[in-house]
């Protein structure tokens, strides 16, 4: 789910769905980058800090949520470290871009690409993202 100012209010019945449906293992949730003409979609930053701490707690009550604590930490006050160059960027159209399409754009410092912050945590050794990277490739 990409968490933007007109869903942001759903959080907690998406989550609730998706702990319900025998279909769906898990979720990952994004919050939305300012792209040209959408800025008005961004959280306010103290909107983006009480949905990730909602997701954190039911995260902690079992719901199946694909972020880790430590990356929804550093994604609540964009304290991570963008390696951006690690990651593969496909476009619709099947081309390949060295870089996300929101850097060109100049939306880096409201990134809400999750994938930074578990990234970020990965590369500090955080044991509890490590462990969940490891359990969604591998076949048990």
């Amino acid at each position: 789910m990409s968490v933007n100012r007109l869903n942001c209010d759903s959080v907690t019945q998406v989550l609730d769905y998706v702990k319900a449906s025998p279909y769906i293992k898990s979720i990952s949730f994004n919050f939305h980058t300012p792209f040209s003409g959408t800025e008005s979609l961004t959280l306010p930053q103290d909107k983006r800090e009480e949905v990730i701490d909602t997701i954190i707690r039911y995260k902690k009550k079992g719901y199946p949520v694909m972020n880790t604590r430590a990356g929804l930490t550093r994604m609540k006050r964009h304290e991570f470290t963008k390696r951006c160059w690690i990651t593969n960027y496909v476009l619709p159209d099947g081309s390949k871009h060295p870089i996300p399409v929101c850097g060109e754009a100049g939306g880096c410092e409201q990134c809400g690409f999750s994938m930074a912050g578990e990234m970020d945590a990965v590369f500090h050794f955080c044991p509890e993202t490590i462990l969940a990277g490891l359990d969604l490739r591998v076949d048990k």
